[in-house]
């Protein structure tokens, strides 16, 4: 994604969670900053930081320039920065339609080689919806990573999630596996 379509979405993106201090901590964790610090000490350091990067990062700049006042600056920013990486429109854990248990159950069946044809289809899909949802949070971690941190992406979503949900498991994954996530799930979409 270039610079300018993600600070359309910086732009657009202002949204608010339930847990100031958790974002907080979460944003200074992405920023590589210390992130066991009080809500106030957090705040400083995230602002001083994007300070710094907001000498040659268009992003950034953008993004401070766009705050409205000196005392809401840190919410402000922390809102915007965590909503990036965790949008409100992704859920906060794969959405399977079965039980953890249940879901461990099937898996375990799937290893001894004793699951009935309703069981593959419902395990199948529970591991669609895991793959999908990995290769989503990673997919959004590698963006802001490039785009507010200005690294190279560090992630291979599609390897590390195949790697993770599948072969870990000694499940072989299904074909075009990774096409399926946008056309199935809403919240698997990538932005425009």
């Amino acid at each position: 994604m270039d610079k300018d379509k993600y600070v359309q979405l910086v732009n657009y993106t202002i949204k608010l969670s339930d847990n100031k201090e958790y974002n907080t901590q979460a944003v200074a964790k992405m920023l590589g900053l210390p992130h066991d610090r009080p809500y106030n000490v957090q705040c400083r350091l995230i602002i001083s930081f994007l300070k710094k990067k907001a000498k040659t990062n268009k992003v950034i700049d953008n993004l401070l320039k766009s705050s409205h006042s000196q005392k809401a600056v840190c919410s402000y920013l922390v809102e915007i920065l965590y909503s990036l990486f965790n949008p409100k429109n992704l859920p906060k854990k794969a959405p399977i339609l079965i039980s953890e248990k249940v879901y461990k159950e099937l898996i375990q069946k799937e290893k001894d080689n004793t699951l009935s044809p309703s069981e593959t289809i419902i395990l199948d899909e529970a591991l669609n919806i895991k793959y999908c949802f990995c290769i989503k949070k990673l997919y959004l971690k590698n963006i802001f990573i490039e785009n507010i941190l200005e690294e190279e992406a560090k992630y291979n979503p599609y390897a590390i999630c195949m790697s993770s949900i599948y072969k870990k498991r000694g499940i072989k994954p299904p074909k075009k596996v990774s096409y399926s996530c946008s056309k199935k799930y809403k919240w698997s979409r990538k932005f425009k």
